[in-house]
């Protein structure tokens, strides 16, 4: 639907149609860091797996405000050791 309003109101002849056009954001984009832990399944631990889910629940919070992810109590030393342990597991 908001796409669609977007398309009415800003035809290709317009400005920065492509560049507006690019703050629609669906399910799919929102959740892409989501696909990526899927494709991690089984390449590290279920606990890994786990914290990589509170990261990415986090982000998903700070990056498109409270209707999405939780807060959490993972400090930025805890989050890089994290990501470091995954990056590890699958390099």
């Amino acid at each position: 639907m908001v796409r669609n309003i977007v398309a009415e109101n800003y035809p290709q002849e317009s400005p920065f149609h492509l560049t507006i056009r690019s703050f629609i954001k669906d399910a799919n984009e929102i959740n892409n860091l989501a696909t990526v832990q899927k494709m991690l399944t089984g390449k590290i631990s279920e606990s890994l797996s786990e914290q990589l889910d509170d990261i990415i629940s986090y982000r998903n919070r700070v990056a498109h405000g409270k209707r999405f992810g939780e807060d959490t109590d993972l400090t930025l030393k805890d989050v890089l050791k994290i990501l470091s342990e995954i990056v590890q597991k699958i390099g």
